[in-house]
């Protein structure tokens, strides 16, 4: 729940019932927030309370796991972890591992681990303070992803080009499970698709900080601030652009621009 959150910021809290009712899994909210001396209450006086507790918790687990668990089996398929490693590993120390099993597989060395340097990093401006009405939000879809691919910001060492090959694969998973979201009208299905793309997403932005994690074998800090001042290049152009056509700029991120 706690990973899932990271990218959404819509959990109200991490306790089952506070997810499922996030996720409309409740079967009966008066049963699932069932908790602490009410159980134990019902556990005593009242079988077919705690009955119907045990179930929808257990039916809310079920939906849970089935809902949010597959990225991860997915991910467990793609990375040379288990189901269980898969999960607690950093997306930097996935990547790299990748790189290294890739590497190993076809018999080639292992460049040594770069000297760590510090860089500029992404362009964030906040130009209005208040309330403001009428908002429209310019989202930037995979900006550091699409700036490696389209101007070649690649690791110099990575000699088999396997950051190249794993970041257009990925990318275009992610779109294709977004695309699939929007389209989809089942909720449930919906859900599963949300967390898909959503992990996919965390995952493609840290290739861009993969590039500066100084443990990686094939970091390249150069690479990392060149994507990083092309997209603050980027978003200053485009509020330039929006300025030049009537827009009043409010705040800007690496995720897109509020006017």
């Amino acid at each position: 729940m706690q990973f899932y959150d990271v990218g959404m910021r819509s959990l109200a809290g991490f306790e089952r019932s506070d997810v499922a009712r996030h996720f409309d899994l409740c079967e009966s909210e008066q049963i699932s927030s069932l908790t602490g001396k009410e159980l134990e209450r019902a556990s005593l006086g009242d079988s077919e309370m705690f009955r119907r507790r045990a179930l929808c918790g257990v039916r809310e687990t079920r939906a849970l796991s089935d809902l949010l668990s597959p990225s991860y089996f997915i991910q467990a398929q793609i990375f040379p972890y288990n189901y269980q490693d898969v999960i607690v590993r950093g997306n930097a120390t996935r990547i790299n591992a990748l790189f290294l099993r890739e590497y190993f597989r076809q018999r080639h060395s292992i460049p040594e681990l770069p000297m760590p340097r510090a860089f500029e990093g992404g362009y964030t401006d906040i130009f209005f303070t208040g309330v403001a009405r009428n908002v429209w939000h310019c989202d930037i879809a995979s900006l550091y992803p699409s700036v490696m691919l389209q101007f070649e910001c690649f690791p110099a060492t990575d000699q088999l080009q396997i950051f190249q090959h794993l970041l257009t694969d990925l990318r275009t998973f992610r779109l294709e499970a977004k695309a699939q979201m929007r389209a989809e009208k089942d909720p449930a299905r919906q859900h599963h698709l949300q967390a898909l793309q959503n992990t996919f997403k965390i995952l493609l932005n840290s290739f861009y900080g993969y590039l500066g994690f100084a443990q990686g074998h094939f970091a390249d800090f150069d690479a990392a601030a060149r994507v990083t001042q092309i997209g603050r290049d980027l978003l200053k152009e485009m509020i330039e652009w929006l300025n030049a056509h009537g827009a009043q700029v409010i705040e800007v991120d690496t995720d897109g621009i509020y006017f």
